[in-house]
């Protein structure tokens, strides 16, 4: 049966993994204890997998980056975190150039046909359904729920709390707690079930839905920050909500249309 398997002497395996045939684990990869590996999966060079995950059949972690004008940069990584389920058929590629990482974070769950292209990250707790796929130079905060057959492109952000709607083809950062879904994307209002469903008190909900009543208003998004900021001080989802948008400013946010004076006014 081990000649079904290969794994790379200068591969490290932690106690407790159960390997199933047809497994190629590279050079250099790391594995932590308590993790199962399915059949026809390959782990490449550059990896390091926590404790306790479960990786399903035809996975590639590790892979190449999918760019053209790339060489092959075998010293760039892939870091995952610790009891993550990464069902069938995803691909996660490695960073693109040494030094830095595509990361996972913990308790991700990962469904069919996930493709992570390079350098992306990817928080605690999110769930990413079947056939989504992001591109690279992506950020996913924690808790956030991608539907299915989602498209994120490049350098887009997504916060926590947030939930996608199947289908969606997002171009711009998608704030906290918030529903997006279409087209491109558009704001779909607060992700109140969910932040119910996960003890926000009906308080911190409120206090959601007046801050983005204003990010979303007829105000410039100077403006509405500034009353944002006034609104509760030191509340930890305003907090999140402000540390958020002052981070992309510049691509903007999902269903926001640029208003041009910061007083207020909207855009002709």
């Amino acid at each position: 049966m081990d000649k079904l398997i290969f794994i790379h002497p200068e591969a490290v395996i932690g106690e407790n993994v159960v390997i199933h045939p047809f497994v190629n684990i590279d050079k250099g990869v790391v594995i932590g204890d308590n993790c199962e590996i399915r059949s026809f999966v390959s782990i490449q060079e550059g990896t390091t997998i926590g404790n306790d995950n479960k990786i399903f059949e035809g996975c590639v972690i590790g892979a190449l980056p999918q760019e053209f004008s790339r060489e092959d940069k075998r010293d760039s990584k892939v870091v995952i975190g610790n009891g993550n389920t990464i069902r069938e058929n995803v691909v996660i590629n490695r960073s693109i150039n040494p030094g830095h990482t595509t990361s996972v974070g913990h308790k991700n769950y990962l469904m069919e046909g996930v493709h992570l292209a390079h350098d992306v990250e990817v928080g605690n707790e999110c769930v990413l359904a079947f056939n989504s796929k992001i591109t690279p130079n992506c950020q996913i905060d924690d808790h956030a729920y991608l539907g299915a057959s989602t498209v994120l492109n490049k350098y887009c952000k997504v916060g926590k709390w947030s939930f996608l709607s199947a289908g969606s083809v997002i171009y711009k950062h998608v704030p906290p707690y918030v529903r997006v879904g279409g087209t491109p994307g558009e704001w779909l209002g607060i992700n109140t079930t969910i932040l119910r469903g996960n003890n926000f008190s009906e308080s911190a909900i409120k206090q959601i839905l007046f801050a983005y009543r204003l990010i979303y208003g007829n105000y410039s998004l100077f403006y509405a920050l500034e009353k944002v900021k006034k609104q509760s001080p030191g509340k930890e989802e305003i907090d999140e909500i402000i540390r958020f948008m002052n981070q992309v400013k510049e691509k903007g946010i999902v269903g926001k249309e640029e208003i041009e004076e910061e007083g207020g006014s909207v855009k002709k």
